[in-house]
């Protein structure tokens, strides 16, 4: 009878056994499983940090050429202001040496005029 429950025992102890190494089975590809799965969104992670910091040198890059493109932009509107207001100035000149022109012209029209009446006379 000892020896029966003994040998029972055993089978219990066996039967648990196989059903602790199923199990451990199943968890250990499970894990498996798991670990492909991070191992595979850690490269993506990767990936898309290798492309974050790409992306962020282009950004650097950009925004200093803006920065350039910016104060040559300034300087360049700085020279058209300048540039309009010697154009303006040298236009008022030329408007005023028309309107001397004018005056000389009828001046002279009545020089000559006065001129001639004289000329006439004598």
């Amino acid at each position: 009878k000892v020896i029966n429950e003994a040998n029972l025992k055993v089978i219990e102890i066996e039967a648990e056994k196989v059903v602790f190494k199923s199990q451990l089975d199943e968890s250990q590809k499970l894990n498996d499983a798991k670990t492909q799965k991070l191992s595979e969104m850690t490269k993506v992670i990767n990936e898309a940090n290798s492309k974050v910091i790409e992306i962020e040198a282009k950004n650097v890059l950009l925004k200093s050429q803006l920065e350039e493109s910016q104060k040559l932009n300034e300087a360049k509107t700085q020279e058209l202001l300048e540039t309009t207001k010697v154009n303006d100035d040298a236009n008022l000149k030329v408007s005023k040496i028309e309107a001397e022109k004018v005056v000389f012209r009828s001046q002279m029209e009545e020089s000559q005029k006065l001129h001639e009446a004289k000329t006439q006379e004598l």
